[in-house]
């Protein structure tokens, strides 16, 4: 466990690092109102992965880690499936235009959303692969370099280069996805499973593979929509400028779930494989950990995030604070949310992801309908901040019968020792000796 969580943290934190580079170039290039748009539409694009990938990644995961269906099986419908996925986002596109909700740019939404789609499936689907086989440097490093790249371009387009321009950068942003996707798979195709071996699952492995993927599929879905929704609601009662604020403030609040994400990332082959041994244990620290790293990270972005974020993105983004500072505490419940969503996932048990996460998501609806009009995107944030704690209050009760653990078990006298935790990265019993 120690080193799959070490080695996740050092290659998965390089990606994250690079990817937050290239988000603060486009939103300095394009600035709040266009980025905006941007990201708006890249959302719209994932839920089309969503829909059109069932999921299959998490059952991926699932599967391969736990050796019940070979990964040269997996691998074969990782390349045919997101071909199915870019048709079905043509499909989307193609219905959207002919409904007149897509008035202008047919060509390039298109273009992005086959591009996005693609690319994003064959991510999904082969980092899964890699990170059932506990590598992370792989699919990281490739995907970070990529990033470099696109980072390194953005001059030329931004400053008018040979003729290059803005407008221009947008085609390649998006088809960066299908170069990662495609370069992803074939380093698992080189390393894992030859082409000669590659071969479809049984019937029996497609049942199991499906039953698995369509109950992930509503989990993923209601975490989709606890996050994103908002957006929705944001773009048609606010303005421009007021999206692209508050798309950056949820991008910064992601920023603060990728160390949860990557134990997260650890924890599940880790418990799919039957690793258990003081598994509650550690989860139940990892979570209490975040209690005081949160009230630390709340109060520095009290007294430095204003300056930070216009020094980030530009002067367009002076309405992120206020919001920002509202979506913390949520961000918080989150993170614990996400570690405790790995392990049901592991255990097999999605359906417990699906409750705790729609709990949530009815806060967020109801909320985003009152309040967004009333106190615009400062409501949006204190509505998700609202739906992320209802999520992990129903996830936590839930693992606590599920582990058969209580109150007593979580906070312990070793709860608040700085000990407690040092060991966690030794991988080792606070009272060991």
């Amino acid at each position: 466990m120690k080193k799959a969580l070490l080695d996740s943290f050092l290659w998965r934190g390089i990606y994250f690092i690079t990817t937050l580079l290239l988000n603060v170039c486009i939103a300095r290039i394009y600035e709040a109102p266009q980025s905006g748009w941007i990201y708006f539409i890249s959302n719209n694009f994932f839920l089309v992965v969503l829909i059109g990938g069932v999921s299959l990644d998490s059952s991926m995961t699932y599967f391969s880690a736990s050796n019940q269906i070979s990964g040269n099986k997996l691998a074969l419908v990782s390349i045919i499936w997101p071909f199915i996925v870019a048709i079905f986002s043509v499909g989307c596109t193609m219905f959207l235009i002919s409904q007149h909700f897509i008035t202008s740019d047919y060509l390039f939404l298109l273009v992005a959303g086959v591009a996005y789609t693609f690319g994003i499936s064959l991510n999904n689907f082969f980092t899964s692969l890699f990170y059932a086989r506990q590598n992370y440097a792989v699919p990281n490093i490739l995907m970070s370099a990529i990033n470099v790249i696109v980072i390194i371009l953005v001059p030329f387009f931004a400053k008018g280069f040979m003729g290059l321009n803005r407008e221009q950068f947008l085609y390649i942003y998006f088809l960066q996805f299908i170069l990662q996707g495609l370069g992803l798979a074939i380093l698992y195709l080189t390393l894992y499973s030859p082409v000669s071996k590659l071969q479809l699952p049984t019937l029996q492995e497609y049942k199991m593979l499906f039953r698995f993927a369509v109950i992930a599929l509503f989990a993923n879905i209601a975490y989709y929509l606890i996050n994103r929704v908002d957006y929705l609601f944001v773009e048609a009662w606010c303005s421009a400028k007021s999206l692209g604020n508050y798309v950056q403030v949820s991008k910064m609040g992601q920023l603060f779930l990728i160390i949860p994400s990557i134990i997260a990332s650890a924890v599940y082959p880790q418990a799919a494989k039957g690793e258990n041994a003081n598994m509650v244990k550690y989860i139940v620290r990892m979570i209490t950990l975040f209690v005081p790293l949160y009230i630390i990270i709340i109060i520095a972005s009290y007294l430095f995030s204003s300056p930070v974020f216009l020094w980030l993105f530009g002067k367009t983004f002076d309405e992120m604070y206020v919001p920002f500072l509202v979506l913390l505490p949520g961000i918080l419940f989150l993170s614990m949310h996400i570690i405790i969503a790995a392990f049901f996932g592991a255990k097999n048990k999605p359906a417990y992801n699906v409750i705790s996460t729609s709990a949530g998501l009815v806060i967020v609806l109801i909320g985003d309908v009152v309040l967004i009009k009333r106190m615009g995107i400062t409501g949006a944030a204190l509505v998700s901040s609202l739906g992320y704690t209802t999520a992990f209050i129903v996830s936590l009760l839930l693992f606590m019968q599920q582990a058969t653990i209580g109150w007593k078990d979580i906070f312990t006298s070793e709860t608040f020792k700085l000990k407690t935790y040092t060991s966690l990265i030794a991988n080792r019993s606070p009272n060991s000796k």
